[in-house]
């Protein structure tokens, strides 16, 4: 019998793929490129940063670079969360863009952890942040609101402003 390797399941591609889930059936029927989702995922974390709720993991010096290890891990993670029917791409012009399938909601609503049920509300605090959908300049403004944020993290190391 040849030995299988397990993969821990913290800040693995599948508990990175269901944070995913979570922020895309928070946001249905809206689709994010991957670098969308990349910094999605970090406000996600870091709701307690950005005026919002507690965050869901303890804060950590230098939180700036997970962005840098993140991509790889997030596009694994939504590669195992559409093989499972849970994200669904959708082509653009500039590439592709990912939103959650008709499965994803069902599937959020009956996990019942304490763990599911702060995801559920940091993923809803953060889309409630985030422009409305109909406007033209949502992409440069969500990147500029996840920027704001990311920039006034005091656990990012890069400092804050002094407005």
């Amino acid at each position: 019998m040849v030995p299988m390797s397990i993969t821990p399941p913290l800040n693995s591609p599948l508990e990175v793929g269901l944070r995913v889930v979570f922020v895309l059936s928070s946001a249905f029927p809206r689709a994010f490129d991957l670098d969308a989702l990349i910094q999605l995922d970090h406000a996600l974390l870091h709701t307690g940063q950005n005026d919002g709720p507690d965050s869901i993991h303890p804060e950590l010096p230098g939180a700036i670079g997970e962005l840098a290890v993140k991509r790889d891990l997030i596009k694994s993670g939504i590669d195992a969360m559409m093989r499972a029917g849970l994200i669904v791409a959708r082509p653009t012009n500039a590439g592709f863009a990912f939103l959650a399938s008709e499965n994803a909601a069902p599937f959020v609503s009956v996990l019942g952890s304490t763990y599911a049920e702060n995801l559920r509300a940091r993923a809803n605090w953060v889309i409630d942040q985030l422009p409305e959908p109909n406007e033209a300049s949502e992409e440069p403004q969500l990147r500029a609101l996840i920027s704001r944020w990311i920039s006034q993290n005091p656990a990012t190391g890069a400092g804050g402003t002094d407005d």
